[in-house]
């Protein structure tokens, strides 16, 4: 082979080379811009759908606090009539004592013989139970 022809065949031979790396580089950048439209293709979904659910939450919230401020006034009202109704019943009870205690006075002034007498009765049994009670603890 003679130095042209050498010098003509390595020039080829680089220049099918050079072709080759263009062919190869052009294929590589083009499957990398697929994968990069790929890959934003599902970035802009995922971001889509998060700002969907964003929007629902944002929708949903007002919802919530009112559902929240709701049962709280419930809350609220409950504990009101609960200490209301305790209330009551407290000054029922001190009324029925208090008529307990006016009849008792009535019924003393009415009937004071009989009113010491089971008082007495009271008194005495009251005196035996505590009396068989302790002497069943000291046994």
């Amino acid at each position: 082979m003679s130095d042209n022809s050498l010098q003509s065949t390595l020039h080829n031979a680089a220049n099918t080379t050079a072709m080759n790396v263009d062919q190869l580089a052009e294929r590589a950048a083009g499957r990398a811009e697929q994968a990069i439209d790929s890959t934003q293709r599902a970035a802009n979904g995922a971001l889509d759908a998060l700002h969907s659910k964003v929007d629902h939450f944002r929708d949903s919230v007002p919802n919530v606090q009112a559902a929240i401020a709701r049962a709280a006034a419930d809350v609220d009202e409950m504990a009101h009539r609960a200490l209301e109704r305790a209330r009551t019943a407290s000054a029922d009870v001190r009324h029925q004592v208090g008529r307990a205690g006016e009849r008792t006075v009535h019924y003393i002034q009415d009937e004071p013989v009989k009113s010491v007498l089971i008082a007495a009765a009271t008194g005495a049994a009251v005196a035996a139970l505590i009396g068989l009670l302790s002497r069943s603890h000291t046994r």
